[in-house]
């Protein structure tokens, strides 16, 4: 039991003979927080002390699922696509609100920054 009331039985592991201490779960949000627990070492010989560890369980940053994109238009005609029904809308990320920040035409060494037009004059594999 840890000091803040929270059983982590569950959650934790001690090794009792290293002292490593391991998550046992994939942690949820509601399990995020400070965990303080005492530690009591003994000798062969019955003397002990003990010592508090505190424990900081921190979200991450999940990585961001992204998809190829693929459009068509024909020929001499605009093709418009923006970030939102377009290029990021088969992506997610469950920590941030994506935005789209730069692009890049195949066969290209330019950067285009988003809202930024690339003109294309010959066939281009991908984006």
């Amino acid at each position: 039991m840890f000091s803040n009331g929270t059983d982590t039985d569950d959650i934790f592991t001690i090794d009792t003979e290293t002292g490593e201490i391991s998550l046992n779960v994939d942690v949820d949000d509601d399990q995020l927080g400070l965990y303080q627990c005492e530690v009591i070492v003994r000798d062969p010989s019955g003397r002990e002390d003990s010592a508090l560890i505190t424990i900081d369980l921190i979200n991450v940053d999940d990585p961001t699922a992204t998809e190829s994109d693929t459009n068509q238009t024909n020929e001499d005609t605009t093709l418009t696509v923006n970030a939102a029904n377009g290029v990021l809308s088969n992506d997610s990320d469950v920590d941030d609100t994506l935005t789209l920040a730069s692009f890049k035409v195949a066969d290209d060494d330019t950067t285009y920054s988003f809202g930024d037009t690339a003109v294309i004059d010959a066939w281009v594999s991908s984006l």
